[in-house]
């Protein structure tokens, strides 16, 4: 069998047959997830979605602990994700020093996500024909190797429909997870006496960086800040990307308020939580991958119930989800960068904004 080389590890080649995962239940504590077995999703429920999906949105961990989530394409072959990218592009670069990776599909209320390690596949790979005709069959391109490939070692899926009720972890014997790259720089902390600053006026747009995608470098045709904050106060779920002690990334989708240029978000003992309060770096974005919005910086824990948000948060999430958001601690992110761009304008649009600073 063939062997790659990728983050400083050498790893056997992916087989081009996927043995069937043991399913069982994820620990999420206080969303009433099921103890015993009974309503798991079969694998079918993850593979199908994974199979037809157009967009895979990528959650990797720089050198300082920031997590970082962009949609790319891809197909699912063989019981792994392959997916086309230059090395130059800022998830490429973290992958090569950190090959831990997180892939979830767009839907927050059908959710799939995978979890482990990638390799890098090049020719003469026996995966690479087989990829490149997925692509073709989904996109219509042709995409040469080499690609990036994730066989997880844990993968997650549950319906918000079921209330939870069918959430399902699975996990595979024949490739369990590795260690994580430790993280080259400590994760920066938030300083209590530090708070986040409040966004004023309009936030200074520009492009953002992204090799080999024909982003213009003039200002023409950049998206008005509206376009995200329109977007953001409608959305249904928010999808928080973090990043765990040992570099590896997380993502879940959350459900939120877009509040005076603010994101707000609950939750109490699950993993993404226990990543911020460790490292506060986050990475939120909306679910289209057609669509895209983006916001990047410095969570803040809120604990003082007097906090003038949440008056303001309540009646909004009633309207919202039909329940009232009252209570303490939440979270907020007031995004220091935020980006959008839409996929029907090949990224001729592609914008990036400084928020609060």
């Amino acid at each position: 069998m063939a062997k790659k080389k990728i983050g400083g590890a050498t790893t056997p080649a992916a087989p081009s047959v996927a043995k069937e995962p043991s399913a069982e239940r994820p620990y999420v504590p206080g969303y009433g997830i099921p103890t015993t077995t009974k309503g798991l999703l079969p694998w079918s429920f993850a593979e199908e979605r994974l199979s037809k999906a157009r967009n895979y949105w990528v959650c990797t961990v720089g050198p300082g602990g920031e997590p970082h989530a962009v949609p790319v394409w891809g197909a699912w072959v063989a019981g792994a994700v392959f997916c086309g990218g230059s090395e130059e592009v800022l998830w490429a670069r973290h992958l090569i020093a950190n090959p831990a990776l997180a892939v979830h599909l767009e839907s927050g209320d059908e959710a799939v996500i995978l979890e482990g390690m990638v390799d890098r596949i090049k020719d003469p790979d026996p995966l690479a024909s087989r990829v490149t005709s997925a692509y073709h069959s989904k996109y219509k391109l042709r995409h040469p190797p080499p690609f990036w490939s994730l066989r997880p070692s844990a993968a997650f899926a549950w319906t918000t429909k079921s209330r939870f009720q069918d959430a399902t972890r699975w996990r595979w014997a024949e490739h369990p997870a590795k260690p994580a790259a430790v993280l080259q720089r400590q994760p920066r902390a938030l300083s209590h006496a530090e708070p986040a600053a409040k966004q004023v006026g309009e936030p200074e747009a520009g492009r953002p960086y992204v090799p080999g995608y024909g982003i213009p470098t003039t200002k023409k045709g950049l998206l008005p800040w509206k376009f995200a904050a329109e977007r953001l106060e409608k959305a249904m779920n928010y999808w928080v990307c973090t990043a765990g002690p040992d570099g590896r990334p997380h993502a879940r989708p959350v459900w939120g308020l877009w509040v005076d240029g603010a994101l707000c978000f609950g939750g109490h003992g699950v993993r993404w939580e226990k990543n911020l309060a460790a490292n506060p770096q986050v990475s939120v974005h909306l679910e289209s991958g057609e669509e895209v919005v983006i916001l990047e910086g410095v969570a803040e824990r809120v604990t003082d119930a007097k906090d003038p948000l949440i008056a303001k948060c309540a009646p909004i999430s009633k309207k919202k989800y039909g329940m009232s958001s009252d209570s303490v601690p939440f979270w907020i992110l007031r995004p220091r960068t935020a980006f959008a761009w839409t996929l029907k304008s090949m990224f001729k649009d592609a914008t990036r904004w400084k928020l609060h600073r």
